[in-house]
């Protein structure tokens, strides 16, 4: 394949503007935004069709000055142009998709070659890898698919084309119109999708690499201020780190009016009593996140627990500077990397900086963060939607659990509540008393947690003087997390363990079409961390609910696809059981588990017969031979009557007789060892015949030409004709079934091979 031979645009015009609307389609199958997605989509269809009018105009009339070159140089000027101004507004990969998308155009105008096929494919291409790195929609994985299919026909065509080209080079070729795209485009897709549901994945590919941008304005109200100094620094209750219940009591586009312009506060409180639930807003995604491994994102931590209530002790955090965007910390050195890329998509009332705990290097769009005691950060002002940020952490992980090495911890880890009845102290004795060491008798405390009380959605109580956690533990034996991880907390400090309440954002399960953790609102969570002498602070989680986070390989996409489901179902299911998107997800998790149903079936029975793998390998070769060779048999009976056909044509129309023994004796003599060259004339394959002992006619070489290609008269003689006749049946009588034959004799040799006693 030469690729610097011309290609007939035109005639591929449909195949190639169906590739662009596809590439399209996959390229804003990536925004949020429908109305921009849509916008940006006829835009650029609008500017590809405007192309290729342009080129169709070029060509039929020849300008001095607009030639297809400089046009084409002139497009892609302003396709740089596009470039400079998205890279400003939008950020680096978007401003390639539209450098990409300039390029495309260019090409529409000046292409002529092979190569600028190929060149308009690899871009088309690249535009989609790129619009894999941005999206974060399921929609991407069938506009994939339908770009794929769509290349593959392209080139298909490209092959076709090319093989009617040497078809033109003789005369007599059969004409063939090209099949069996769709068959390969299929069989293709068929062989990938077994490739990426049950292949493990590799990591993520980060394109344009781990990025902070924002549109908002995260700079310090006065640097030089603490900020405790700076007026009406204290608010509310940080809703987003309480947990999944009162996480989803906030809706994601509100933010706090001072937060807006206020430093972090300095004192924040958690009220389990507080705790409401609004479906409609609760499975509203907030964040995309892009990780290696499926650790909490941690906000905020908890150490003081009174009357129902937890708060964080009055605390000036430290002011950091970031230096060339980026905050470096120095975690242990044998912990293990961790990396996050998240990107907020909802306003956020928090001002925290949601990261895995044991932070190294923070890449955030401020100037400055503040750093507290307990290893948070939080940014001057609340998040923001379209807020990117990158984390790196280094947490050391035992078992599942991350761990953060730290000193002794001061007293208030150990505070209790005076107000606690005696019966928790005695429960938490009881649960612990079979543990050798602190360490197991933390673990015990979770477990029961976890096998003896039920997660519920429906927490609100009317708790009247009552103490809630006393209700919890020994009356309802329900509630959601911060219910859960309370009791652990407090039940450690019973038995002398140091223990506190983190509140932030589990990560649930991955989308395994997107490959982001899609973190909503009902994700925040509240989980527990102990400190231990020889480990740290290290996580527990108590609450049935949710897997504590464990580092594990790369999964199947079939089995994220289960959880990924599975967890979609279950968790609509308990806030709107009778709504619409509700039904829809169970009915993809229905029919999804059949089609599971049916591969472990198949897997079954394939199981079953590895015994008879052998006879079946040998029944299906047997099987494969006598298919060959039933299609060679049948093959040459369509030539016998085929030729059986040229032949009374000969007879029948003089006029015509020349072609048509032409034409016979080039079918008879090509299965039989002696074929017409490509690019060879009669009179060079005639004379090759002549040389080979196979005698023809004087006269027929001039009767071809003439007949084919025009000019004197030199009709064939009959005597030549009948002669000719006599040629070709004495050929084919010789060997009736020269394809059948030359497979046998090819299966013998092959057999012969391979015996050894005949080596």
């Amino acid at each position: 394949m030469r690729l610097d031979a011309p290609f007939a645009f035109s005639a591929a015009g449909r195949r190639i503007a169906a590739l662009l609307l596809v590439t399209v389609i996959a390229r804003y199958s990536a925004a949020r935004d429908l109305a921009a997605a849509f916008a940006g989509g006829v835009f650029w269809c609008a500017v590809f069709a405007a192309c290729w009018q342009l080129r169709r105009h070029l060509q039929r009339r020849a300008h001095a000055t607009f030639t297809p070159q400089w046009t084409s140089e002139a497009v892609a000027a302003l396709g740089m142009l596009l470039f400079v101004a998205t890279l400003l507004s939008d950020g680096l990969l978007p401003a390639l998709a539209t450098l990409l998308c300039g390029l495309i155009a260019a090409i529409l105008i000046a292409a002529e070659r092979r190569a600028h096929l190929l060149l308009l494919g690899g871009m088309c291409l690249a535009l989609v890898l790129f619009a894999a790195t941005l999206s974060r929609s399921g929609w991407f994985v069938p506009c994939a698919m339908a770009f794929t299919l769509t290349l593959l026909n392209l080139f298909a065509f490209d092959v076709a084309a090319e093989r009617r080209e040497h078809a033109v080079a003789q005369a007599l070729a059969s004409r063939r119109s090209g099949h069996g795209v769709g068959v390969v485009a299929a069989l293709t897709v068929l062989l990938a999708l077994p490739l990426y549901l049950y292949v493990p994945q590799p990591a993520a590919l980060y394109l344009g690499g781990r990025s902070a941008h924002s549109d908002a304005d995260y700079s310090a109200p006065d640097a030089a201020q603490s900020p405790r100094d700076v007026p009406g620094a204290r608010r509310d209750a940080d809703a987003n780190a309480r947990g999944d219940g009162a996480s989803r009591m906030t809706t994601p586009a509100t933010r706090t009016d001072d937060g807006a312009r206020h430093a972090p506060s300095t004192t924040d409180d958690l009220d389990i009593q507080t705790v409401q639930r609004n479906a409609g807003l609760a499975n509203v995604v907030v964040m995309y996140v892009r990780a290696n491994l499926p650790l909490y994102l941690r906000g905020k931590t908890f150490d003081r627990f009174e009357n129902d209530r937890w708060s964080r002790s009055t605390e000036t955090p430290a002011s950091a500077n970031l230096v060339a965007g980026y905050l470096r910390e120095n975690p242990a050195p044998d912990g293990t990397p961790v990396a996050q890329q998240v990107d907020v998509i909802a306003d956020l009332a928090s001002s925290s900086v949601y990261a895995s705990p044991a932070v190294a290097q923070i890449r955030f769009p401020a100037p400055l963060l503040y750093r507290r005691a307990d290893g948070t950060f939080e940014a001057p002002r609340p998040l923001h939607a379209d807020t990117a940020y990158a984390v790196d952490a280094a947490p050391r992980l035992l078992g599942g659990r991350y761990a953060i090495p730290a000193d002794a911890p001061d007293a208030r880890y150990l505070q209790l509540d005076p107000a606690l009845p005696a019966r928790v102290r005695e429960l938490a004795e009881s649960v612990a008393a079979d543990g050798a060491d602190a360490w197991h008798k933390a673990l015990a405390l979770e477990t029961h947690l976890r096998s003896h009380y039920a997660f519920s959605y429906e927490t609100v109580l009317p708790f009247q003087h009552r103490t809630p956690l006393d209700a919890f533990l020994f009356e309802t034996r329900r509630g959601h997390c911060e219910f859960f991880a309370t009791a652990m907390a407090v039940m450690l400090r019973e038995i002398g363990i140091p223990a506190r309440l983190a509140g932030g954002y589990s990560l649930g399960e991955r989308n395994p079409l997107t490959g982001y953790y899609e973190v909503r609102a009902l994700d925040g969570h509240a989980w527990v961390e102990a400190w231990f002498a020889d480990r740290g602070w290290v996580m527990f989680e108590p609450t049935p609910f949710y897997a504590a986070p464990a580092p594990a390989a790369q999964d199947q996409v079939a089995s994220e696809t289960d959880r990924y489901l599975q967890r979609e179902a279950t968790t609509r299911a308990l806030l709107e059981p009778a709504s619409l998107g509700t039904q829809l997800v169970q009915l993809a998790r229905s029919a999804w588990e059949a089609l599971r149903n049916v591969q472990h079936a198949l897997t079954e029975a394939a199981r079953r017969a590895l015994p008879w793998l052998p006879l079946l390998a040998l029944g299906a070769a047997l099987s494969w031979a006598l298919v060959r060779l039933a299609r060679r048999a049948f093959a040459d009976v369509r030539e016998r009557v085929a030729i059986r056909r040229l032949l009374d044509t000969a007879q029948r129309e003089p006029a015509h007789a020349a072609l048509a023994l032409a034409q016979a004796l080039e079918c008879v003599l090509a299965p039989r060892g002696t074929p017409r060259a490509a690019q060879q004339t009669w009179r060079e394959y005639s004379a090759r015949l002549t040389a080979g002992g196979i005698v023809l006619p004087a006269d027929f070489a001039d009767a071809f030409d003439a007949a084919r290609y025009g000019g004197a008269e030199a009709a064939l003689s009959t005597g030549a004709r009948d002669a000719l006749v006599r040629t070709v049946s004495s050929i084919e009588a010789a060997q009736r079934f020269p394809r059948l034959a030359a497979a046998w004799r090819d299966g013998i040799a092959a057999a012969e091979a391979w015996l050894p006693w005949r080596r």
